[in-house]
């Protein structure tokens, strides 16, 4: 029996990776003359997070550094085994290595990695994702099937 680990999707739902930057620092100066800023990053957040009222739209996990990236793969791309380390996993999808590689790289340049599946009756939130993304270098959709 083939048991399938990898980011599992079906005509219900599409799985997103992003990168986004955290949030900048903003002098006191600044939300006072621009309030919605204090606000702002917080709700973005929720937004990524969110598990939303469509069944298909799921909770959205943050990874902030490669050692919860690599517990991360362990635990979705592991297979359930035991003292598994990330390199033996990587060794095994042909197919993560590249993406690996690359989320590392985002979270060396200060990224942090957004992994979240949305529900396709959920418009809303994917039409934000791609809304963020467009022509922003601090919100990268690096994934999306």
């Amino acid at each position: 029996m083939r048991i399938r680990v990898d980011f599992v999707t079906n005509s219900s739902s599409t799985s997103y990776v992003v990168a986004f930057k955290s949030q900048p620092s903003v002098d006191r100066t600044t939300i006072e003359k621009y309030p919605f800023l204090a606000n702002y990053y917080g709700l973005l957040e929720h937004v990524l997070i969110t598990e939303e009222r469509w069944h298909s739209t799921t909770e959205g996990c943050i990874i902030s550094s490669k050692d919860e990236l690599d517990s991360y793969i362990i635990d979705h791309y592991g297979c359930g085994e035991e003292k598994t380390t990330v390199e033996e996993v990587v060794a095994q999808w042909e197919s993560l290595r590249d993406r690996y590689d690359n989320y590392v790289e985002h979270i060396k340049e200060g990224y942090r990695i957004l992994f979240k599946c949305i529900d396709n009756i959920d418009e809303e939130t994917a039409e934000i994702l791609n809304s963020l993304a467009e022509g922003n270098n601090d919100f990268v959709i690096l994934e999306k099937n």
